[in-house]
């Protein structure tokens, strides 16, 4: 289980027996490799494009 996910459920880091410091030292703050995009997948002008088609199908929904 993760510290988000007891966050979200309001729950003690303490109690549930993490230690912070010792995951620190692990390297628990670097991004995991799976949640990082490649070059070839990050493209700024489709993102534009999808965000645009987005924000038409929102408003057409709403309207």
């Amino acid at each position: 289980m993760s510290i988000e996910a007891l966050a979200m459920a309001g729950a003690d880091y303490v109690e549930c027996g993490f230690n912070l410091e010792a995951l620190e030292r692990s390297g628990w703050e670097q991004t995991p490799p799976h949640l990082l995009a490649d070059e070839q997948s990050f493209n700024i002008g489709n993102e534009k494009k999808g965000a645009e088609i987005l924000f038409v199908k929102i408003w057409n929904w709403v309207d």
